[in-house]
């Protein structure tokens, strides 16, 4: 009998927008992923998801978090918001192949405009990972 491993993934088709490019301004960011088409790499109630962004960007802001069309409990305390970072159990099953947006309200933007990249991990159900990122400006 073959013995079970975690598989890692590549996200895939992200996609990221704003509601204010503004330096230094509190923005509402959708970022959108695609699953892979694998079983294993669907997003459990149990799987956390991470989003990472660049110095300079203050997450601590944030006053909402839906993902998969659920809210997300900023209150619970698997939710822990640093300033470049957001991680939290994911609220809903998200199935293979899926397209997944995370909408994360109230966070404040760098000061210094420019492109940046915010990158995504998220447990899946193979205990592996599901990885990517999103440029923004």
């Amino acid at each position: 009998m073959p013995s079970a491993h975690a598989q890692n993934f590549r996200l895939g088709s992200a996609t990221t927008s704003l509601t204010s490019t503004a330096p230094g301004a509190q923005s509402t960011y959708q970022l959108a992923c695609k699953l892979k088409n694998k079983v294993k790499a669907e997003i459990t109630t149990s799987n956390t998801v991470t989003y990472t962004f660049p110095a300079g960007t203050n997450c601590t802001t944030i006053t909402a978090i839906s993902f998969y069309g659920s809210a997300v409990s900023l209150s619970d305390p698997n939710t822990v918001i640093t300033a470049t970072s957001v991680k939290f159990m994911s609220p809903v099953h998200v199935p293979q192949n899926a397209t997944f947006t995370g909408i994360l309200a109230g966070i404040t933007n760098p000061l210094t405009p420019g492109a940046y990249r915010a990158s995504i991990s998220t447990q899946n159900s193979s205990s592996g990972t599901n990885s990517g990122a999103n440029i923004f400006a």
